[in-house]
């Protein structure tokens, strides 16, 4: 069955082996469907709109997979995450993309600090 419409919502069935599901006019709709019907599912299956060009973009479902922010404590996709870095840009911790604004906003997560502040034993 063909599908009309210019984004189409298809489901991985064995790799790189796609069925298409649904056809929508926008790609907003169409990445809203996929990720409600993700919800709905058992978890475990990989999506991907394919566009009016052909053009695809693939969602794996660990990415799809909802997990909630050290910080608001809200669900929010894997996908939507993002990394907070310290002041010397070292990574801290995954935060959702709200938190990590604010946490972000005066350049670093955390305490600034010097090499001076790092306390190791002597048999280190």
């Amino acid at each position: 069955m063909k599908i009309e419409k210019p984004y189409v919502v298809q489901r991985e069935w064995m790799y790189g082996y796609f069925d298409d599901l649904k056809g929508f006019d926008t790609w907003e709709e169409a990445f809203q469907w996929m990720c409600d019907t993700f919800d709905a599912s058992n978890g475990d299956d990989d999506y991907r709109i394919k566009g009016p060009d052909n053009t695809a973009w693939r969602y794996h479902a660990y990415r799809l997979m909802r997990n909630y922010c050290p910080v608001c404590h809200k669900a929010v996709r894997n996908m939507d995450f993002a990394w907070t870095y310290d002041c010397h840009g070292i990574q801290m911790r995954l935060v959702c993309g709200k938190c990590r604004d604010e946490i972000m906003s005066k350049g670093y997560d955390g305490e600034y600090y010097t090499a001076a502040d790092e306390t190791f034993d002597e048999d280190w």
